[in-house]
């Protein structure tokens, strides 16, 4: 198993073992008009946001009110919602059609006002069973940026509802079921923000199911083996909420796209004019604190950055000549956008790992314009596809290619190689022999959070800047008129 990816798994492990030592959560009565009497838990004073859990039909059982609780250890006011109860009041309320979005974005603000949420900040969604097709109902009714992530578990496309539903902007399609008792859904073209679907034994065709789930963009599919039942998907789905945070705007929204390639844009906000473009691959975190805050520091210094999410641009297996030929999108792309002429390409853990062999395949006009090619926390091992088992598990991957053989197709390049000194059995002093300069940091795979650092080494490798023309002298002031004679 690789350093970085070890140290990913003990940051998770240490995470997730640090929420299992906080006191029980709090449990409270919340009465609200719309859902009922709710179950609301909480273990700290300082919650990064609302989750809104969901159950199934039939309600909560023991074992998903144990989830519920497990949850709310992960820095956020859990509320239960009972779907039996809520579908009953939706039945009866007033109004032509069912909006859930809205209903679940006022029980939202609701909490924010009674628990120690300083300011608003959208929800995550989680629902299990028929809770998972109410996740995906309100995510579908919802504006941009109402919620901050949606999660199903055992996901199918039928709502226990007779009530029409709203339509919202996607323009949510349904149609009553044959029997009368519910609704069948059909699927929108993209979601607001990513939907995180976990299918383990939904109570209808799979196969038919996962075509629903993707046909739709900005979702992202797991198939879990097991037996089923809630330890079957706790583990992943505690992962994934352990990373989420509220209060991270756009998360998992992608600013930009170019034909499905999911890109946050870093425009330099000072310094000099520089000739060249800097596009960044994340690591397997997504769009994180060390990207953000490696693209900032540059772009104070000149250099603007398309930074790609690697959490979901490889949430499906990826081949490297496919990923080139992305990459050479993206290039040509903004190379035109932005005016410049020369490459900067830089890689972050996962990210930095499957750079070379995407390096390698990229077209001769492109690769004659790179200036670096800069590695942050390199592994020996790169793997093309993202798991959620890579977060929890320190078992290596089948499939993982050998960084190394790609390295030493890279003569031509100026390549950095940046790895923390707590890192150990790291990746860029083994890789030194090939002419690659290996930078050591203080701290692991996070240099003790020294972004501008990291930023500082990018840049004093690239090219000095052109010397600015001198200015020309200016002209000798004319002699002075001499004085009038005397008489």
């Amino acid at each position: 198993m690789t350093v970085p990816k070890l140290a990913r798994t003990v940051w998770l492990i240490a995470a997730l073992a640090a929420a299992g030592a906080r006191a029980e959560p709090v449990e409270e009565t919340l009465d609200d008009a719309g859902f009922g009497k709710l179950a609301v838990y909480r273990a700290t004073d300082e919650p990064k946001g609302v989750l809104l859990f969901a159950s199934g039909a039939g309600g909560w059982s023991a074992e998903l009110t144990a989830a519920a609780r497990e949850m709310a250890k992960l820095d956020y006011v859990v509320a239960a919602i009972n779907l039996d109860e809520y579908s009953t009041r939706l039945e009866r309320s007033d109004g032509a059609c069912a909006d859930l979005s809205l209903d679940l974005d006022r029980l939202n603000r609701l909490l924010e006002q009674r628990y120690p949420i300083e300011t608003h900040q959208p929800p995550v969604l989680l629902g299990y069973g028929a809770g998972a097709t109410l996740v995906y109902t309100a995510l579908a009714q919802a504006p941009v940026e109402r919620f901050h992530a949606g999660l199903g578990v055992d996901f199918c496309p039928e709502l226990p509802l007779r009530k029409p539903l709203c339509k919202g902007p996607a323009n949510l399609e349904s149609a009553p079921r044959p029997d009368n008792k519910g609704v069948l859904l059909k699927p929108i073209a993209r979601m607001p923000t990513t939907w995180f679907v976990f299918q383990n034994r939904p109570a209808c065709d799979a196969g038919a199911t996962g075509q629903f789930v993707k046909s739709i963009q900005l979702v992202r599919l797991s198939e879990l083996p097991g037996l089923g039942g809630v330890k079957t998907w706790q583990p992943q789905v505690a992962a994934l909420l352990q990373w989420l945070d509220p209060s991270i705007v756009k998360q998992v929204q992608p600013d930009a796209s170019v034909s499905g390639v999911p890109l946050t844009e870093v425009p330099a906000t000072d310094g000099p004019d520089r000739p060249q473009l800097a596009v960044m691959l994340s690591g397997d975190g997504g769009w994180a604190l060390l990207d953000r805050a490696v693209t900032a520091e540059l772009a104070k210094n000149g250099l603007p950055t398309v930074g790609l999410d690697s959490l979901s641009y490889f949430w499906k297996a990826r081949q490297p000549d496919e990923v080139a030929l992305d990459l050479e999108r993206v290039l040509r792309y903004y190379l035109a956008l932005w005016k410049k002429g020369r490459i900067v390409l830089l890689g972050y853990s996962f990210g930095a790992d499957v750079l070379p062999a995407t390096v390698n395949r990229l077209p001769q006009d492109l690769r004659d314009r790179i200036d670096l090619v800069a590695f942050l926390g390199l592994s020996d091992y790169a793997a093309f596809e993202f798991k959620l088992n890579n977060w929890i598990s320190d078992e290596p991957d089948e499939g993982d290619r050998p960084v190394r053989p790609e390295l030493e197709k890279m003569a031509a390049f100026k390549r950095l190689c940046v790895y923390g000194a707590d890192e150990e059995d790291a990746s860029c002093p083994k890789v030194a022999d090939l002419g690659i300069s290996a930078e050591k940091m203080p701290g692991d795979h996070h240099f003790d959070e020294d972004y501008p650092g990291v930023a500082r080494r990018i840049l004093d490798r690239l090219p000095p800047l052109p010397a600015a023309p001198a200015t020309a002298a200016p002209p000798p002031a004319p002699a002075a008129d001499p004085p009038p004679a005397k008489n």
